[in-house]
């Protein structure tokens, strides 16, 4: 997410110097400016990229560095992470031949980071450190990797691996620990491909610098790296981490094809002990100082366990934005890596002067996006314009090559934002929103093609043919619905929108050139995730709320002129799962939905956090986490209190069948009981699961409940 502020900044007029950009050194500044340089001022870059523009990539960013030093500017520290249906294919998770659950991703053939993989024998955890858990009670004696009573302290505080090992008969023990690199303080995710654990790790994330002036001298920066080790779990009792590389900058996001891993991150560059300045002399100094700099040295770089420091990526595998030129610049670097896993001396790279908020990959392609935020104030009047960019890269094994750029009015919010995106043949299907709940939305279905090497935006919706806006027209004209969820699958996308009641809109995509919306579903509360399941149903989660309970400041302009007063039961409000029949896409219908009193669900904002499989009678077998906080009274014989407590549990439904005729059953709950004294009450935002056969596995914090799907009520562990 990129933000611009409209700022008065004095420009001086002076000598401009002349760089050369080409190979991989600069030629050092011989005459020293009489005064500042004129610049314009410094803004991330919202058209297409080009190799060939009318400035170099080293003056670009050199330029970036200098106004990054000299202004007033605002630092946007949030990233994508998770980020987080195929889009032209049934939602990718467990194929049907399959007898386990696996990561749910949205594009199938395109693996996406968790903090589990389990391939059907062993089951990989990411044990991060902010979980206190003792793992010297866990490892079996004799085991090739170290207890914590013999690590160090520094070692102790290291994020580790859990290796459990399933039998035969489906009970699960502790197999083994496997230490990632000393400096890595939070494993991000992992990857599992034939015998080898990918690991993704944070050295060091700092982003203490939200939107300040910065006054210190000197200029203040502390810089993020991250780690990718690798694991030979070919005998997982002796994992071994192979080899690590750490990386300048911080992940943006990952996807992984084949044997191939595709790590987009961002990276700003900086010149340690820059001042901020203030005065002539100081910018002086500092433009200098910036433009004797190689421009090698500002290029993000990597090492690997040998400790030999490598340039991640050369200027000459950077592009700029085609209208740049030598008064222009920015400091931060998005990358765009290929690795192979099974061969690590095949990486390349290529970088974009800019920078992104989040991915959308295909096998095919990949797509990095981000939104300009530009705040103005005109004659005391506000404007806020939000313009979003889309760089679409075609990859093909460690081939990676810039396609071309488009731009769309609105943002992809943060939320899933990559379910917003389809690739479907040649064409790109994309959900814009604009305005805010104040103004009222706008919310756009984009079409745009892929022809000639260029993304040309070829249909909206609404549009002058197809008029209905998606979200529900109240007294006043506007919509006031924010978008809650969306997802494509082949020909329909689903987009769900949320004030006081949850519009399901079914769009029909079978004619690209034509999008128009099929039908519509009003109903309480709202999904926040949506998972089809096949052509006839789709699986929502989210929330039940009580639209009689959902009061706004000014009611006048947010209800609907026309709507009716009824006597209604209560409503239970809760976390939610839904299963529609969309087979008839102009009438979808609610089949069933369970709701869970007082509870929620991390599926709401990470859709890892559900297990699906598909048995071989076609039962389609779900898990999800839930949370919920329950509250008794108790009294001392003089007052009364209240206590709350924490409730954690594994909800398993099934789905009959495929078939509109399908039923949602509530199968039954794995509770988390017996968690050890000093866990402190996890959370359940990353919990997960795993269904095998009959055997399902919960893991909440760092432990592991088992229990078998007929009887769920049956759990062993922790283990």
């Amino acid at each position: 997410m990129f933000y611009k502020k409209r700022l008065t900044v004095a420009l001086f007029s002076g000598l401009l110097i002349t760089v050369t950009g080409c190979g991989g050194s600069d030629k050092p500044v011989i005459e020293v400016p009489t005064e500042p340089p004129e610049l314009n001022e410094l803004t991330v870059a919202i058209t297409p990229l080009s190799a060939n523009t009318q400035t170099t990539f080293a003056q670009h960013i050199k330029n970036g560095i200098y106004l990054r030093s000299s202004e007033t500017y605002t630092v946007n520290t949030q990233l994508e992470l998770t980020s987080t249906a195929d889009s032209s294919s049934e939602a990718s998770s467990s194929s049907s031949d399959s007898k386990f659950s696996s990561t749910t991703t949205q594009e199938q053939g395109v693996d996406e980071a968790d903090r589990i993989k389990y391939d059907g024998n062993y089951l990989f955890i990411a044990n991060n450190n902010y979980y206190p858990y003792n793992i010297a009670s866990s490892v079996p004696e004799g085991s090739a990797e170290k207890s914590s009573a013999s690590l160090s302290p520094a070692m102790q505080a290291t994020s580790t691996i859990r290796v459990m090992q399933r039998a035969d008969t489906g009970e699960i023990s502790p197999l083994s620990e496997v230490s990632v690199e000393l400096d890595s303080n939070n494993i991000d995710g992992l990857y599992l491909n034939n015998d080898i654990l990918t690991v993704l790790s944070t050295s060091q994330q700092n982003y203490s610098i939200y939107s300040s002036q910065l006054v210190s001298d000197p200029l203040a920066y502390v810089e993020p790296t991250f780690n990718i080790s690798f694991v030979d779990v070919s005998t997982p009792e002796i994992s071994k981490v192979t080899n690590s590389f750490q990386f300048d900058g911080s992940i943006v996001n990952s996807r992984r094809v084949g044997d191939v891993l595709y790590i987009v991150s961002r990276y700003q560059s900086h010149i340690d002990g820059l001042t901020y300045a203030t005065t002539d002399e100081e910018k002086i100094a500092n433009y200098v100082r910036i433009n004797n700099t190689d421009v090698a040295d500002l290029l993000p770089k990597y090492q690997g366990k040998d400790g030999v420091e490598q340039s991640l990526v050369g200027e000459q595998q950077c592009l700029l934005a085609e209208n740049a030129t030598d008064k222009d610049g920015f400091d931060t670097i998005m990358t765009l890596t290929a690795i192979n896993i099974n061969n690590l001396q095949q990486l390349s790279s290529v970088c974009i002067n800019t920078t992104t908020d989040g991915l959308y990959a295909t096998e095919k392609s990949i797509y990095v996006y981000g939104t300009h935020y530009d705040y103005s104030m005109v004659d005391s009047v506000e404007t806020n314009t939000e313009t979003s960019i889309i760089h679409k890269f075609s990859i093909d094994d460690m081939t990676i090559a810039y396609v071309n750029s488009a731009t769309l009015a609105g943002r992809f919010n943060w939320r899933l934002s990559n379910l917003r995106f389809s690739e479907q043949d040649n064409y790109l299907r994309v959900v814009t929103t604009e305005g805010n709940r104040r103004v009222g939305y706008e919310h756009k279905l984009n079409v745009l093609l892929e022809a000639d090497n260029k993304l040309t935006l070829v249909k909206q919706l609404p549009n002058a043919v197809n008029t209905t806006p998606i979200g529900k027209v109240s007294g006043d004209g506007l919509v006031y619905e924010d978008i809650e969820s969306v997802r494509f699958f082949k020909d329909n996308a689903y987009i769900v929108t949320f004030l006081r009641t949850d519009p399901l809109y079914v769009i029909d995509l079978s004619d690209n050139n034509n999008p128009k919306i099929a039908g519509a579903l009003e109903i309480p509360g709202y999904s926040a995730y949506l998972h089809p399941i096949s052509d006839s149903l789709l699986l929502g989660v989210g929330q039940n709320i009580d639209e009689n309970g959902v009061v706004f400041i000014d009611e006048s302009t947010t209800t609907d002129d026309n709507s009716e007063t009824s006597t209604v039961d209560p409503i239970i409000e809760g976390a939610k799962v839904s299963l529609f029949d969309v087979s008839d896409i102009s009438a979808p219908r609610e089949i069933h939905s369970i709701v869970y009193e007082n509870g929620y669900t991390p599926v709401e904002y990470d859709y890892k956090a559900l297990s699906h499989v598909t048995t071989q009678n076609g039962t389609h077998r779900f898990a999800l986490p839930i949370e919920r906080w329950q509250s008794t009274t108790t009294t001392d014989g003089k007052n009364t209190f209240m206590v709350w407590q924490q409730e954690n549990f594994l909800s398993l439904l099934e789905v009959t069948n495929s078939s509109a005729n399908a039923e949602l059953m509530h199968i039954g709950n794995i509770m988390a009981k017996g968690e050890s004294k000093d866990s402190g009450g996890y959370s359940s935002w990353d919990d997960r699961s795993v269904i095998h056969d009959d055997d399902v596995y919960y893991i909440h914090g760092n432990q592991v409940w088992r229990s078998y799907w007929p009887t769920p009520e049956q759990v062993t562990g922790p283990f």
